[in-house]
């Protein structure tokens, strides 16, 4: 129906990779309470770093993004040219990959710096299966806030795992939404949850 087109597209937007970071950083410093971040972290440090991440991963690329489609140098934002998401995305990695390093100089928040890797690398694979497979962005980055919780997930029942539930069951909403627009098939639904749960389980133990 026109209704749920609506919400598909409303939810495909608030739940793009590039706020995955942001998300990510809201959970861990506001809603996990047990985390370290969340008990040593004053909340001025936390809105702080919370308002950097969002800057950086998300705000300067949308804007980069859009700045583009007014030089008419992409078609559109949804990226339905192969070779522009090709390059947008090949751009991003290298952008994400720089800012990561920003990150990198305080050893106390690797965490933010561990979450924009994986969003790279993500990428890097989406990219390099292009040709051959697509690979939901949406479902990745989900899978990378679904695997990056599942770090904090403590053995008793608390906020922890209520965040776990929570990023399971938006990433459900995401997928029925992505279907619904008909993005993608379900296999590439799957294909991309589990590329990016993959990837973030394989950062978080490297770079953790």
């Amino acid at each position: 129906s026109a209704c749920m087109m609506r919400i598909s597209k409303i939810g495909s937007y608030l739940f793009h990779p590039v706020w995955i970071p942001s998300i990510f950083i809201f959970f861990v410093f506001f809603r996990i309470k047990t985390s370290v971040y969340a008990l040593l972290l004053s909340p001025l440090q936390k809105y702080v770093l919370l308002a950097s991440v969002f800057c950086y991963t998300a705000v300067v690329p949308l804007t980069v993004l859009w700045l583009a489609k007014r030089a008419a140098w992409i078609d559109s934002f949804e990226l339905k040219d192969l070779k522009q998401r090709k390059i947008v995305y090949s751009l991003l990695i290298i952008y994400y990959i720089v800012i990561a390093q920003f990150w990198n100089s305080w050893e106390y928040l690797h965490l933010i710096r561990t979450i924009i890797y994986a969003l790279s690398l993500s990428l890097f694979t989406i990219v390099v299966f292009l040709n051959w497979h697509s690979i939901s962005t949406h479902m990745a980055g989900m899978g990378i806030l679904t695997a990056g919780l599942l770090f904090f997930l403590n053995p008793i029942f608390d906020s922890s795992f209520i965040s776990v539930l929570a990023c399971f069951i938006l990433s459900g909403f995401v997928a029925v939404f992505r279907l619904e627009l008909k993005a993608h098939s379900e296999n590439e639904i799957y294909t991309g949850y589990l590329t990016g749960i993959g990837i973030a389980l394989i950062s978080f133990y490297a770079f953790s």
